[in-house]
């Protein structure tokens, strides 16, 4: 569906499957954060070109083996890379094997991706980690963090950003909500109008619950891509079939495997 095709661009599935050959010979492309050009050889690109910009002349002058200069321009090539998200395709540090079987978090620290599953391993050891990393950190922080920095650019009422993005976990239903701007709008409404914290996880789960609803209605009418696209009456039908889908209702007994979500989606639709 478009929404999913959107949301893999967004999460760095859009990546050339490759070959264990093929992974140790392809040269692969990096984006320059200064020319947005896509080079290969990011180094020499850099300080033929660009040795004027203060992040470069800040080890320009160091040797080639010298690991603060190796460090500052893997920052800089992980920065230009992250850029390139803004575009759809996200380059992972790593390029795995199976790309369509994995998704991918975004670290805060130096903005390289890596594959969900394995990024713990990551997070311990990046060489931009500082003290906010230490300490016990909630389930999920890093990719719910990763999966926030993705709509950093989004116009989103301060009290959801800070409050509610946090509790909500990483995944493609949440990464809807926070990008559409009517469920948006919904959740801010919702929650500013309930002074009390306990609402943080509710204000999450009716937003989540829309976006479910918009994928759904997504797969079966694909030119829907957005919630507003939903207020046209044709698409009545279309949302009566995408919440007895999601609910689990039987059309033989007549009832529902989630009788809650029906209810509760009911109010907020």
């Amino acid at each position: 569906s478009n929404i999913k095709e959107e949301l893999d661009e967004r999460e760095g599935i859009q990546v050339k499957e490759m070959t264990p050959k093929k992974r140790k010979t392809l040269r692969r492309k990096i984006h320059c954060p200064f020319c947005k050009l896509d080079v290969t050889n990011f180094a020499r690109h850099v300080l033929r070109n660009h040795k004027q910009e203060p992040e470069v002349a800040a080890f320009a002058w160091r040797a080639p083996n010298d690991q603060e200069r190796k460090r500052q321009l893997e920052f800089l090539y992980k920065q230009g890379n992250f850029i390139k998200s803004a575009e759809g395709v996200t380059r992972p540090v790593r390029n795995p094997l199976l790309p369509k079987s994995k998704t991918f978090t975004t670290c805060t620290k130096c903005f390289g991706s890596f594959a969900s599953s394995t990024f713990y391993k990551h997070a311990k050891t990046c060489h931009f980690r500082d003290g906010s990393n230490s300490g016990k950190k909630p389930r999920y922080y890093h990719q719910i963090a990763g999966q926030n920095l993705l709509v950093r650019h989004l116009q989103v009422d301060e009290n959801l950003r800070t409050q509610v993005f946090p509790r909500m976990k990483p995944d493609n239903v949440s990464l809807v909500a926070k990008c559409d701007g009517l469920i948006l709008r919904y959740g801010a409404k919702y929650f500013n109008s309930h002074d009390a914290s306990h609402f943080v996880p509710v204000t999450s789960r009716k937003m989540r619950e829309l976006a479910k609803v918009l994928i759904a209605v997504n797969g079966l009418a694909p030119e829907v891509t957005t919630f507003v696209d939903l207020l046209l009456p044709r698409h009545f039908n279309n949302i009566v079939a995408a919440i007895k889908q999601i609910a689990g209702f039987d059309e033989t007994t007549h009832t529902y495997a989630s009788p809650a979500f029906a209810m509760n989606i009911s109010t907020s639709l």
